[in-house]
């Protein structure tokens, strides 16, 4: 369950609730700007969510304002990452986004329960996003000049032609609790919805950048699969015609394998790893009754948008 403003404000450090303090005197004196709550705190920063009032059609419902001290290495990492990507607003100590309603991936996890509690085609769906993202922290979509025009557009991750550099920046903390879930489009996200990534602060330039971060989705894929435990256990079960999990799609399981395997130059590369996934979103599964459109809606709903 996601915390609450109360269940928040009752573990900040004096420092946080400072910092809470601050921003909220700042957002009251924009009345088109209403305090919801603490939506996160730790390591001396704070994120609060407010609601905009005024909010038109081509402007955020709800923004996120994450808050650190001054000189914050973190934070400075953070913001420079952000500062080649769209849909942000920086300042100082502050950075400002859209707020992401549907809490993380871990939530999600966490209230499923079950080692492997989505269908394949949510898999496959999840798969192929983290693969967007890593795309889009190679080479971010949009700049200074192109942002998007309101919550409803998504800028496309999309693999350059030619020989343009990639970004070689490594998130270094990718997991299923900095992956927010967003909602759903009429384009890649009408079964489950867009995922964003979140908190860049141990963000750190890398020449492996790209093979770290399809590491890092990897081992989330293999989590949401088979959490707790090894990986290989479940390949050799699938090869050997085992039943640790017998509706489960071995290509989903083989690709999320290869993606975090030891050696780097051994994963898949992007174009590999597009080319692998977004093909599988079309699976149906007509003789699997969990993969149904009307099971999938159940899931989610329960699980993620009536979640309290």
């Amino acid at each position: 369950m996601s915390l609450g403003f109360r269940d928040v404000i009752m573990y900040l450090e004096p420092r946080e609730q400072q910092l809470v303090n601050t921003v909220k005197t700042f957002f009251s004196e924009e009345p088109g700007f209403v305090f919801e709550k603490v939506a996160g705190a730790g390591a001396f920063a704070v994120t609060l969510c407010f609601s905009n009032r005024f909010a038109g059609p081509n402007d955020y419902r709800k923004i996120a304002v994450k808050a650190q001290p001054s000189g914050n290495e973190g934070l400075e990492e953070e913001k420079r990452f952000l500062r080649t990507t769209a849909g942000r607003w920086l300042h100082e100590n502050t950075i400002i986004t859209e707020y992401v309603e549907n809490g993380t991936l871990m939530d999600l996890q966490n209230r499923l329960g079950d080692p492997r509690a989505l269908p394949n085609r949510l898999l496959w769906s999840i798969f192929l996003c983290l693969v967007n993202a890593c795309v889009g922290m190679a080479y971010p979509p949009g700049n200074a000049f192109y942002q998007p025009r309101g919550p409803g557009e998504q800028l496309p991750e999309i693999l350059p032609p030619g020989n343009r550099p990639p970004l070689n920046v490594e998130h270094a903390d990718l997991h299923q609790g900095n992956i927010m879930i967003g909602n759903f489009d009429a384009y890649e996200h009408r079964l489950f919805p867009v995922l964003k990534i979140i908190d860049f602060g141990m963000a750190v330039p890398s020449d492996n950048a790209i093979e770290e971060n399809i590491r890092a989705i990897g081992q989330v894929m293999c989590d949401l699969m088979w959490y707790g435990r090894d990986i290989s256990t479940l390949v050799d079960d699938k090869l050997a015609g085992g039943n640790l999990d017998p509706t489960l799609d071995f290509d989903l399981l083989f690709v999320a394998a290869e993606c975090i395997k030891d050696n780097p130059a051994e994963r898949p590369t992007l174009s590999q790893l597009l080319s692998a996934v977004r093909p599988n979103i079309q699976k149906t599964y007509p003789d699997i009754p969990e993969e149904t459109d009307a099971y999938i809606h159940q899931l989610l709903q329960e699980h993620l948008f009536n979640a309290s």
